[in-house]
């Protein structure tokens, strides 16, 4: 009962989204929803008129709604980051950061990897493309006493290139 009480709570519940828009004035979307009472991560995209020109896309399920980012590279694949809470029983580590690449259609092409763990809080994930399509990440982790800055760089198949490292207490 209580299981179905949270799940009617929660449908419908739509948050942490980005957005990007490509030369075409095409709206690129990904978020999290929980219309089928679990969050889930969902892309759609919108001419720009508002019409939808990829229909909402169900991702990845999440324990619960977090935060996600997105960038276009050169060929207009679709890079998107995202941090998850751990599920239950996998004690190593609380937070993680995730990677999933899309074509122009939303067609998945690299499906969810695995970018980094912490044992502390993962924040807001930043994502960049650069000329050559590799990926680069960027995030604050850990705790609100000992937060720092966190990188790490991605091929175009999600494979890491660098890091995940740190690069710098966060403030400084």
């Amino acid at each position: 009962v209580v299981d179905r009480l949270v799940q009617e709570a929660l449908a419908g519940d739509s948050a942490e989204a980005s957005t990007w828009v490509d030369r075409r004035d095409h709206v690129h979307l990904v978020w999290f929803d929980a219309r089928e009472g679990r969050y889930s991560l969902y892309y759609m995209q919108l001419d720009p008129e508002g019409r939808k020109v990829v229909e909402d896309r169900k991702l990845v399920q999440a324990l619960t709604e977090e935060e996600c980012d997105i960038a276009m590279d050169a060929r207009g694949d679709i890079h998107v980051a995202w941090n998850a809470i751990a599920p239950v029983g996998e004690l190593q580590y609380n937070t993680a950061i995730h990677y999933t690449k899309l074509s122009g259609t939303g067609e998945v092409l690299v499906r969810d990897r695995l970018v980094a763990t912490s044992r502390g809080n993962i924040g807001y994930p930043d994502i960049a493309v650069d000329l050559i399509g590799n990926v680069h990440v960027a995030w604050p982790e850990g705790s609100l006493a000992l937060e720092r800055l966190m990188y790490a760089e991605l091929d175009s198949s999600g494979r890491t290139l660098a890091g995940p490292k740190q690069v710098a207490p966060v403030g400084s």
